[in-house]
């Protein structure tokens, strides 16, 4: 899949920021500085630079939560409670520390580091990257 195709881009990255297309049950698309991300919805992966990664439930719900707002921060409580909606498992802050590394791996492997931001006693955000 190419997602650098000019063609279907999502108009914002000349000014720095991250701008999203959410459409009920469909992708997320975002433009991350010269390129697209998406979130696949149906199959709980990530695509980026033609590479993609597979998303675990609780590492999808963080991603879907955090690109549904890009910028905007989310405590451990905003994370959980969306984890609680989506199953019935139980989790805590730690856990969800565990989680946010897991995904920012996962960030990195499709070619887009430094995309989840934390700020101490706030929460976590999606935040542009410039793709070289």
């Amino acid at each position: 899949m190419n997602f650098n195709n000019k063609e279907s881009r999502v108009p914002g990255a000349e000014h720095g920021f991250l701008q999203a297309l959410v459409k009920p049950d469909e992708n997320i698309v975002l433009e991350i500085g010269e390129g697209l991300w998406v979130l696949d919805r149906m199959h709980r992966k990530m695509f980026a630079n033609e590479s993609s990664v597979d998303l675990s439930g609780r590492e999808f719900g963080l991603v879907g939560l955090l690109a549904s707002s890009p910028g905007i921060f989310f405590n451990d409580q905003n994370i959980i409670t969306r984890w609680e909606q989506m199953s019935d498992k139980r989790s805590t802050s730690g856990v969800v520390k565990v989680i946010v590394y897991r995904v920012r791996k996962k960030f990195e492997r499709i070619g887009l580091p430094g995309c989840i931001e934390s700020e101490r006693k706030v929460g976590y955000r999606l935040r542009a990257h410039a793709i070289d």
